[in-house]
């Protein structure tokens, strides 16, 4: 009867095992973890009560166990619940709940044991929180898997208790991650979930130390308290050479874990493979003998081969930033073992250095020097010296309080998918997430390696190196007008319901925003483009800009004056925007007193040069459009009957070069818009990056003199425009690949001004570097109007700004979310 109720009973090659049967469960495990062990006799010999960790199973046995447990008993477990102080016979028991759980036998079980919840209706009442010390968060190396950390972790029971990240991807659910900051992100989330808020601890080892300095600067920044934070032979990176292909990359970190695993088991002598041996063979012969040397743990360590190779290009593009705060570096004695990385890597590891590269990237370093090298430092007979190098930054008494709410499992906190996925499916690329909103950078680097020219899931053509991008942009084949390239017929419609820059909006030629875009010079082409830009380009010489350096230099003194008198202030709202509104109004003329009235209106047109916008948003977009050009028209015909001021526009002159009135209004109301949005976006990337490069801000500070440089610097490296929307104006080649007449292409600025093969350690603030080449601006037919007058700006407003000392406010930067422009919503500072 049981056979004829079990489905799967007619596969002989299966396990006979059945979660109804708990002995026949318990045996097959049993036998799987004494082959793993090399132990076939002691089989049935391993108690229900033996912890799991004191079994001797490595990171690598781990995921195997994993794997032979979802394959024969279709029960997905993370590798980390194998550890800890989960028993052979909780082991079981967990396999059988899970099964019962997700309903295997075709019904739904009841768990033997549930995890103490609150839950209406529950007897139990907390009379007392739980108190408990802080717990440790490590991060492992970059093989990903943390179980090789358990040694260290035994050694610190009394200090703390340990929880560890694994990478994503060491459980085949997810492709790897690409970043570190992104890793960081992911990890503070769940830890977040188990402790909501700090004093936190962190430690990480090699790679992992990178990815806990990255979450200290992001908790920092969010007004969290970092007890403790240690480095465990973490070193800076530096690349000395391209890259490898795909092939090559996994073999040579098939190589690396491999000499990992055998420092890790103590193996150092054990048949050891040579780099020098493996080059010499062609890559289908030197994976057959990784293969054979390897062993049963080649199909486990190939999962983990692809992580490890993810996370060794996470640290080489990973630029650390400064932590106003105290870590531990904890240095192994010993050499490093160069075996542990292929020749063929091409990278610089600050091993040398007695900091590691560390210096000036803390308010206080702490150097401990402890036995062992790289690897062994952390396992038996070291790790306890290594706990003991740690114990005095631990002694604190600050305790985490559990309620009956927080005795819950840890999960992951929910997230809204990956803001850059690379897989065998193709480039999927979300420039609306949130993670890319924040910090675009790391994602941009990884699509930078995909190629200058990549194409992602939705058709979207992206250029991402300079080279490529500049060249683009001069290139009269792309064009900014997509009207015609659609074989859509034309709309006569009076509502917008598609992006405002799209094809099918520019054709709607009754709807208020589109008749503006459809006049302007920034979205024509040639000849109009040049005709429009032939009228207003004297007003934006640097000449003609230097009569408002002495208004500027009044707009931001009277400005700053104001946010000293209070102590916390939004940097955006008090300066960043006020400022260079007042000067594009002076240029054109609009009253002082009116600037509060048009300021709103020009926000809202700002908004429509983005393509994700709700329904709501358009409507409001065309109603600020539509009162905006009935503002214009009457201030035209005030300006017509007087003469203009020396700078400012001049509505006669400007009809007389063959305007016509429409293209005006479009002209000033778009200027405007233009004009104040990007210098608002670049004082508030400009202060927020001083602020997070102290070092820069000082240097800027004691040498005045550097202000022009400095200004380019930092236009290229948070420029305020991250890319420009153009479409293939016919079918073409470029950069290797075959576009067609009529597609998006977006030339991403931001990548362009971070690329490796232009600018030297790009991810690297320094106003002392020669970034005259950057393309914040753009180049070509469409380089900015208004270039010089942004940079007058930028030259006067920042030096006045940094005399002063600022810090500032934690959670106090929110980005805004936008395609097309790089700037800050809110930036809250501090004036001491």
């Amino acid at each position: 009867m049981d056979q004829l109720l079990d489905p799967t009973s007619h596969d002989a090659d299966r396990e006979t095992v059945r979660p109804s049967h708990r002995r026949n469960l318990r045996e097959g495990l049993t036998r799987e973890v004494a082959r793993l062990l090399e132990n076939d006799a002691g089989a049935t010999s391993i108690p229900e009560d033996h912890p799991l960790n004191q079994l001797g199973l490595d990171s690598l046995a781990a995921v195997e166990l994993v794997e032979y447990i979802e394959r024969h008993f279709h029960v997905k477990l993370p590798v980390m619940s194998l550890f800890g102080s989960m028993t052979l016979g909780q082991l079981v028991d967990l396999v059988e709940e899970t099964r019962m759980k997700t309903g295997t036998e075709g019904g739904a079980g009841t768990p033997a044991s549930t995890s103490l919840k609150a839950q209406p209706g529950a007897c139990a009442v907390a009379l007392h929180d739980w108190e408990v010390a802080l717990p440790l968060f490590c991060i492992p190396g970059s093989m990903g898997v943390a179980t090789y950390l358990s040694s260290l972790c035994s050694e610190l029971t009394g200090l703390s208790s340990t929880i560890a990240f694994q990478s994503p991807g060491i459980d085949g659910t997810e492709p790897p991650t690409g970043s570190v900051e992104e890793l960081a992100r992911r990890y503070i989330g769940e830890m977040q979930t188990i402790q909501p808020e700090g004093p936190y601890r962190l430690a990480g080892h090699s790679f992992g130390g990178l990815v806990a300095h990255e979450m200290a600067c992001q908790l920092h920044e969010q007004g969290e308290q970092i007890e403790a934070l240690f480095l465990i032979d973490t070193f800076q990176v530096r690349s000395i050479g391209e890259g490898k292909d795909v092939t090559t990359s996994e073999l040579m970190a098939l190589f690396e874990l491999h000499n990992i695993v055998q420092r890790l088991s103590g193996r150092l002598d054990d048949n050891p493979i040579y780099a020098s041996e493996l080059e010499s063979l062609p890559p289908e012969e030197q994976r057959e003998l990784l293969a054979k040397r390897l062993g049963p743990h080649f199909n486990s360590l190939s999962r983990i081969a692809t992580v490890h190779h993810a996370n060794y290009m996470a640290m080489e593009r990973f630029q650390p930033r400064f932590y106003p705060g105290p870590a531990t570096l904890l240095c192994a004695r010993s050499e490093f073992p160069a075996e542990l990385v292929h020749p063929g890597r091409s990278l610089h590891f600050c091993t040398d250095e007695p900091d590691l590269g560390w210096k000036g990237l803390y308010a206080s370093l702490n150097i401990i020097t402890v036995p062992g090298d790289h690897v062994t430092m952390v396992r038996p007979p070291h790790a306890k010296a290594l706990a003991e190098a740690m114990r005095p930054a631990m002694d604190a008494q600050s305790r985490l309080s559990l309620g009956l709410d927080r005795l819950l499992p840890a999960k992951a906190p929910r997230s809204p998918g990956r803001a850059l996925e690379i897989s065998g499916q193709g480039i999927s690329f979300d420039p609306y997430h949130q993670d890319y909103i924040d910090d675009p950078y790391p994602f941009l680097s990884q699509l930078r390696d995909c190629g200058p020219v990549v194409k992602d899931t939705v058709s979207r053509w992206w250029l991402t190196r300079h080279t490529e991008v500049s060249a683009g942009l001069r290139d009269k084949r792309f064009g900014v007008d997509p009207r015609g390239l659609t074989e859509t017929p034309r709309l006569d419609t009076s509502s917008a319901n598609f992006p405002f820059l799209s094809a099918l909006s520019r054709q709607q030629e009754g709807v208020s925003f589109s008749q503006h875009l459809n006049r302007f010079m920034l979205f024509l082409d040639p000849p109009q483009h040049q005709q429009l830009r032939r009228v207003f380009s004297p007003l934006f010489t640097p000449e003609a800009v230097k009569r408002w350096t002495s208004y500027i230099d009044e707009c931001a003194a009277e400005l700053i004056d104001k946010l000293r008198q209070s102590r916390e202030v939004d940097l955006i709202k008090e300066l960043a925007l006020p400022l260079p509104a007042a000067a594009i109004s002076e240029i054109l003329g609009f009253p002082r007193e009116d600037v509060s009235e048009v300021l709103p209106w020009g926000q809202d047109m700002i908004l429509g040069l983005d393509p994700l916008l709700s329904d709501d948003t358009t409507i409001r977009i065309n109603r600020s459009a539509e009162e905006f050009s009935r503002y214009i028209r009457e201030h035209l015909e005030t300006q017509r009957k007087v003469a203009s001021r020396p700078g400012t526009v001049d509505p006669n002159a400007a009809l007389d070069q063959g305007l016509s009135i429409e293209e005006l209004v479009t002209h000033y109301a778009l200027m405007f818009a233009v004009g104040f949005e990007t210098t608002t976006d670049m004082i508030g990337n400009s202060a927020l990056a001083l602020l997070r490069h102290p070092d820069q801000l000082e240097r800027w500070q004691a040498h005045p003199e550097i202000s022009d440089n400095a200004v380019e610097e930092l236009l290229r490296y948070d420029g305020p425009v991250r890319c420009s929307i153009r479409y293939a104006l016919e079918d073409l080649d470029f950069g290797g690949h075959r576009m067609r007449r009529g597609e998006m292409v977006l030339f991403s600025f931001s990548s362009a001004n971070r690329d490796p093969r232009a600018f030297l350690k790009p991810d690297r603030l320094d106003l002392g570097r020669d970034s005259r080449r950057h393309v914040a601006f753009a180049h070509g037919a469409h380089y900015c109007l208004g270039a010089h007058l942004a940079r007058i700006e930028l030259r006067r407003v920042l030096p006045a700004l940094i005399r002063h000392d600022l810090s500032l406010v934690p959670g106090g930067a929110k980005w805004r979310s936008s395609l097309v422009f790089r700037g800050l919503e809110t930036l809250g500072i501090r004036i001491h």
